[in-house]
């Protein structure tokens, strides 16, 4: 598989779980709700698992790359006042982001530029297929 048919790939992945019920519990505890996914752990499934499903250590593996972001990268933005955590997506061919979204209670696509003041940049995970 292509670079680019893989990411293309994540894509389909993301949009597959659009109205997967948002996991209130898990995003502090790392309590998994069967049926139901935080941010962390629908990027986690976008990527077959091969990223953890924890926020923090997701941010530790990633390699930021250069330039505009690519569809199928994970887009990263800050500590959010509201929550007190990173929040993680999947950047998609149109600019918009993919993600679990505690504010809408599922995993929606939402416009990119929703969060401007907490966008940190784009990163492909540095893993091995």
């Amino acid at each position: 598989m292509t670079f680019r048919s893989d990411m293309n790939e994540r894509v389909r992945k993301a949009r597959d779980l659009i109205g997967v019920m948002y996991n209130y519990a898990g995003m502090y505890s790392g309590v998994r709700e069967s049926g139901k996914m935080h941010c962390a752990e629908f990027t986690a499934a976008v990527y077959d698992g091969k990223v953890p499903a924890n926020v923090y250590r997701q941010l530790e593996m990633l390699t930021t790359h250069p330039g505009k972001g690519q569809p199928g990268d994970i887009i990263v933005y800050g500590v959010s006042p509201e929550w007190g955590l990173p929040h993680v997506g999947i950047l998609t061919e149109k600019g918009t982001v993919v993600h679990a979204s505690a504010e809408y209670g599922q995993v929606v696509e939402t416009n990119g530029s929703d969060m401007p003041d907490l966008f940190i940049g784009y990163v492909h995970p540095n893993i091995e297929d």
